[in-house]
């Protein structure tokens, strides 16, 4: 068997309405006043909560924006040095190619115009011994050509 549950008896009272007037009859005019001006000034401060809310919202997002701006700009700005830097780093290693080649071409004319003078030397050293004759010299120096790339080379 089930027995039934009964609900518990509310034993709380209920406010009475007087008949002489009621619970408004106790609320004074100046009460009811102040806490209209208290509500109205909480929904103007609720309000104006909000209006600034959006407003600092409204800042934030101007401010990541410029951040996001800025950001680029230097970002910009560096890949526009690299380039920049790497321009001028291959200029530079053209010149110094350029300048190796140049040392390099007068390196080998001076090492040329030295072989040339020890040619020379030993074929007049071989003309003062008598080991040859001066005509023997003269067409001997005459065939090697030894002033061909010595000063007009110009590769």
């Amino acid at each position: 068997m089930v027995k039934s549950v009964k609900p518990p008896i509310n034993t709380r009272r209920m406010p009475t309405v007087n008949k002489s007037g009621g619970l408004l009859s106790k609320v004074e005019p100046t009460h009811v006043i102040q806490a209209v001006d208290s509500a109205t000034g909480m929904f103007k401060s609720i309000a104006d909560y909000g209006a600034e809310s959006q407003r600092t919202e409204r800042a934030r997002i101007e401010a990541e924006t410029k951040r996001l701006e800025i950001k680029a700009d230097v970002l910009k700005h560096g890949i526009d040095f690299e380039e920049k830097k790497q321009i001028l780093e291959n200029e530079r290693k053209r010149d110094e190619d350029g300048h190796i080649r140049d040392l390099r071409r007068i390196d080998n004319r001076h090492d040329l115009a030295m072989k040339n003078e020890s040619e020379r030397s030993r074929l007049l050293d071989m003309l003062e011994r008598g080991e040859i004759t001066a005509e023997e010299c003269r067409t001997l120096l005459d065939s090697r050509d030894f002033t061909s790339h010595t000063d007009t080379d110009n590769h």
